[in-house]
């Protein structure tokens, strides 16, 4: 399951589960969705955070899926916009 599916299935806002995960810094909310979107590297400690958090609903995979989601997007919206110079 992905990490904002699971997110939603418990009726959490960002904020909520940024808190429930122990998230701190300048805005958790947002680095939270930038994991669920894949935009970012996600480290060791806030995996093993999540997959805890879940109870194993999600997993190293799903969030490496996210990632790859992510970054072939980005990498064709490059190509298209080299293709159109």
């Amino acid at each position: 399951m992905n990490l904002r599916s699971y997110r939603q299935s418990r009726d959490l806002t960002l904020a909520q589960a940024a808190a429930e995960l122990g998230m701190d810094g300048k805005n958790p909310a947002r680095t939270l969705q930038r994991i669920e979107l894949g935009e970012v590297r996600w480290d060791a400690e806030i995996v093993e955070r999540i997959v805890a958090w879940s109870n194993g609903s999600v997993t190293l995979e799903d969030l490496h899926r996210a990632r790859l989601k992510y970054l072939l997007h980005i990498k064709a919206e490059k190509a298209a916009l080299e293709a159109a110079e």
